[in-house]
């Protein structure tokens, strides 16, 4: 169906796409690689009997996180990724990552940066985990003078006010098409733009998306409170296992029991070894779903399912899609 929808939009193979796209750090490919792995990865695992009660996405795993609860067909995913990634295109930029102190968030924009996301409180600390976007030069800058501070690799400056002045905003405002009803599934979509728990999401959702930071870390409360203390297992489906420090620190809050959580790609990792790895690290922590469980017991299991959340805690762990 992915490589389907994608022939449709931009008319290539998704084998073509991705073996050629991967590792491009420029919109409009950079959004679409990582929604189409993030959507292939969510589907593997919920062959596997994984059913998210949750789907919380960081940046452009919003889109993602969406289309898993339901709120989106797979070619409803890929067009919007790929129309949000022609936004991103117009405006050239820098990201960084860096730890501010919370009282600080207040202060941005600084130093002509703005926050991009909020991606969570560091355990026995107040300092915060911060992206920041702005232009090459201003970030440049940042980097001279904070040397805990790393750059990212987009080459945009995601979730930056300034895309409200670009033509494709206006053009990508007059002409989303609200998607139709698919919600047949039990998962909550949980926005990381809102921090709220939606049904449906329109244009306006999706510019503030651009234009706003992301709150990760809030969104993150939000499933802490939701799960209602039940222990959580937390599965990430982006292509890179860039999400741990958010999650670990979803652990470390009180009340929150994090049984275990896996990733399904990590950079420079063999894919097959690495999501073994990641499948061996659910088995002993007793998190994993019994349809997998018992697929794995078979003789040549773990062999033939090559390929490459919270569930409900009455029938296993919860797992948070992320």
């Amino acid at each position: 169906m992915a490589d389907t929808a994608l022939q449709d939009l931009i008319g290539r193979g998704l084998e073509d796409f991705l073996s050629t796209e991967s590792g491009n750090h420029h919109a409009p490919a950079s959004p679409l690689v990582t929604t189409l792995i993030n959507i292939l990865h969510a589907d593997l695992w919920r062959q596997w009997g994984y059913a998210p009660t949750f789907a919380l996405g960081h940046s452009i795993g919003e889109v993602a996180a969406a289309y898993v609860a339901g709120l989106f067909s797979t070619k409803e995913a890929l067009e919007l990724a790929h129309h949000l990634g022609r936004v991103a295109a117009e405006l050239p930029g820098a990201m960084l990552h860096t730890v501010v102190p919370a009282a600080r968030l207040s202060d941005f924009p600084h130093k002509e940066l703005h926050l991009a996301a909020v991606n969570c409180v560091l355990p026995d600390s107040t300092d915060v985990s911060v992206s920041l976007c702005g232009s090459e030069r201003h970030a440049t800058e940042w980097l001279a003078a904070d040397e805990g501070a790393t750059k990212l690799m987009p080459a945009h400056p995601w979730h930056h006010p300034l895309y409200r002045t670009t033509a494709a905003f206006g053009a990508f405002s007059a002409g989303f098409r609200p998607p139709k009803a698919y919600a047949t599934s039990t998962c909550h979509f949980v926005s990381a733009t809102k921090v709220a728990l939606l049904t449906s999401v329109d244009a306006s959702h999706w510019e503030s998306w651009l234009t706003a930071p992301v709150q990760f870390a809030a969104a993150l409360d939000l499933v802490a409170q939701r799960a209602r203390g039940a222990p959580l297992c937390a599965l990430q489906t982006g292509p890179h296992a860039v999400l741990d420090g958010a999650v670990a620190a979803l652990g470390a809050t009180v009340g929150v029991k994090l049984l275990a959580q896996a990733a399904s790609l990590c950079r420079n990792a063999p894919a097959l070894a690495f999501i073994r790895q990641q499948r061996a690290a659910l088995a002993t922590a007793s998190a994993l779903a019994p349809a997998l469980r018992a697929a794995l017991s078979r003789p040549g299991a773990l062999q033939a399912a090559v390929g490459d959340s919270i569930l409900d805690p009455d029938r296993h762990p919860p797992h948070l899609h992320c």
